[in-house]
């Protein structure tokens, strides 16, 4: 495969070992642009569109590794992956460890996660890298996936759990019984007024 041999690595190497290959030749190329190689400069966009090719690759789809579909929650999706990972252990399962921990890792992250149904890939470590540092309307930022995305669809993975649904409705009552009670005189004072108006 080309992009392995621009980065002189196997397939099967770790994704260490491509890294620290990929670190080293971007730097070499780097300085070779900056002393105003020009062919080096295009070395350097092929070499990183190279990178981005391998880091994103995936060998197993996720969703068959942890038996989930493409609209799981994180609950569902942390459930799959105990119970994937038991079974590894007990030899019984399909996949291996590292295989469904690789699964997880990217399926758990609610923008990974967004990514990978709809490219079929893990997201570029650059991109989640850029959207910490994201900043725009929230119409845009939803539309891209970034990370404001990331973070209402993280917030609705938590409130699926009906523990924080019973809470959060446990909570607002609270609120809402404190209220009244500090109005309680107020309320008082209309109570009587309308008995006074009966009264009459």
């Amino acid at each position: 495969d080309k992009y392995y041999e621009m980065l002189n690595v196997q397939k099967d190497q770790s994704e260490e070992t491509v890294e620290e290959a990929f670190s080293k030749k971007e730097a070499e190329l780097e300085l070779k642009s900056k002393e105003g190689c020009v062919e080096c400069q295009q070395q350097l966009v092929t070499l990183r569109e190279a990178h981005n090719a391998i880091s994103t690759r995936v060998l197993n789809d996720y969703h068959k590794v942890l038996n989930i579909d493409n609209k799981a929650g994180l609950n569902e999706i942390n459930e799959a992956y105990e119970k994937a990972k038991k079974a590894a252990e007990s030899g019984k399962g399909k996949y291996s460890i590292a295989e469904i921990k690789d699964a997880y890792d990217t399926m758990s992250h609610p923008t990974a996660r967004t990514y990978y149904n709809l490219y079929g890939a893990r997201p570029p470590k650059m991109l989640l890298k850029q959207q910490r540092t994201t900043h725009g309307g929230w119409g845009v930022e939803l539309g891209m996936g970034t990370f404001k995305y990331a973070l209402i669809k993280a917030w609705l993975d938590y409130f699926n759990n009906p523990w924080v649904e019973f809470g959060f409705l446990g909570t607002v009552f609270f609120f809402m019984g404190l209220k009244v009670w500090n109005n309680r005189h107020e309320l008082q004072e209309k109570i009587r007024e309308i008995e006074g108006m009966e009264n009459e």
